[in-house]
């Protein structure tokens, strides 16, 4: 916004209006940050995926492999909810959700 909000509701013109919206050339610095930001990374890596090998140790192996069994049940849950609806609800899937965030 380029101007303070309003204090009186009943003096708002539609030259406020305009006034207060940022101008063409903010608003596209605003839209290539925000398609930059929220676009899947090309190094991307799911959430209870390692690219190297941190977790060595048996019992860590162990939680590890507990933890991705609950994320495919969690995945199965979510796609069979999906089943038959005009419009699925994908954002949280697991195989979507990265790692970790990477800006």
């Amino acid at each position: 916004m380029r101007q303070p909000p309003p204090t009186d509701k009943d003096a708002i013109t539609m030259e406020m209006i305009m006034a207060t919206l940022p101008d063409v050339s903010q608003s596209c610095v605003e839209m290539a940050i925000t398609w930059h930001l929220g676009r899947p990374q090309p190094d991307a890596v799911p959430l209870g995926q390692y690219t190297e090998q941190y977790f060595t140790e048996g019992r860590a192996q162990e939680v590890i492999d507990r933890f991705r069994t609950e994320l495919k049940e969690i995945e199965e849950h979510i796609r069979s909810e999906n089943e038959g609806v005009e419009l699925p609800y994908l954002f949280l899937l697991p195989s979507r959700v990265e790692n970790s965030i990477t800006i």
